[in-house]
């Protein structure tokens, strides 16, 4: 695949860009990524006292308690590092693929600039996916009864649907807001207007932007599935009794904090480019930015 030149990509170009893109700026993503995972680390040792403890207890209060604690200003501020992160690694891939340098310092900068924006954007998305949800809930709850009445299988096959229009409600969801990062750092949009441009990119594509989507999903997340399994955590999620050692548990957080700085860039990626693919597609941005630069030229 040609970069920096824009143009329509199709769903197997996206993904070859986006390894493309990773493996183009492997350092650059990387240390990026390792960004939060280092605050967390901090944040963890500064704040987060006693959770590994409560985490190995078999009372349901400690682990509570804990997580009330410092285990909630653990997960603000990692909140914080991961939107900052985020932004900064749009912003990167954003850069490459278009053909500017990408670097740690002005990936950063620009996911501190994101980062007010994305929390209001991400403040008002989950208020609206939340109404949304209460309509789903009340469509599920009569397709529950109706199944039920039934008894017998149909009661079975009322559960399955319900679970399946649960999951198509989410990726319908996802697939809505994913342009909202690259709004905010690519176009400088503001919280409502970045759900806009988000909502009017995936306009038309909803398939084809849910496809990519649970592709890269899979890509991403069948490694923290590899950690879990290896450690244990697949056992204590099929039996709630068991209590994990203080070694499983920070074993599990390491691990799933390297599978993460590792993945999310390729994940980032994906998005950025399916963002350009989608700009292309519906606003010839390939033409205007071909015109931008005959003009620059002739100046």
């Amino acid at each position: 695949m040609a970069l920096p030149n824009l143009r329509p990509l199709s769903f197997g170009e996206i993904l070859d860009g986006a390894f493309t893109l990773y493996r183009r700026n492997f350092v650059t993503f990387v240390v990026t990524a390792m960004i939060p995972a280092a605050v967390i680390v901090v944040a963890f040792l500064a704040l987060g006292g006693g959770i590994v403890a409560a985490m190995t207890s078999p009372d349901p209060t400690a682990i509570f308690g804990a997580l009330l604690g410092g285990g909630l200003l653990v997960m603000v501020v990692g909140f914080g590092a991961w939107l900052t992160v985020w932004g900064g690694l749009t912003h990167q891939a954003s850069e490459a693929y278009t053909g500017q340098p990408a670097s740690v310092s002005d990936g950063l900068r620009a996911g501190f600039r994101a980062a007010l924006p994305m929390i209001l954007s991400g403040l008002l998305a989950f208020l609206g996916i939340m109404v949304a949800a209460i309509g789903v809930f009340i469509v599920m709850a009569v397709v529950l009864g109706i199944f039920a009445a039934m008894g017998g299988v149909m009661a079975g096959l009322g559960v399955l649907l319900a679970f399946v229009g649960w999951c198509a409600f989410m990726l319908v969801a996802s697939a809505v807001l994913f342009a909202v990062a690259p709004a905010i750092v690519v176009e400088k949009a503001g919280a409502i207007e970045a759900l806009e441009r988000s909502f009017a990119l995936a306009r038309g594509a909803l398939g084809r932007v849910i496809g990519l989507m649970l592709v890269t999903i899979l890509i991403t997340y069948l490694p923290s599935m590899a950690v879990m399994m290896v450690t244990g955590g697949f056992s204590q999620m099929m039996n709630p009794e068991a209590v994990p050692t203080a070694s499983q548990v920070i074993t599990q957080q390491v691990l799933g904090m390297g599978v993460s700085i590792l993945t999310t860039p390729f994940m980032v990626a994906v998005i950025v480019l399916l963002y350009f693919d989608r700009r292309v597609r519906t606003e010839a941005l390939d033409v205007q930015m071909m015109a931008d630069r005959l003009a620059v030229a002739g100046d």
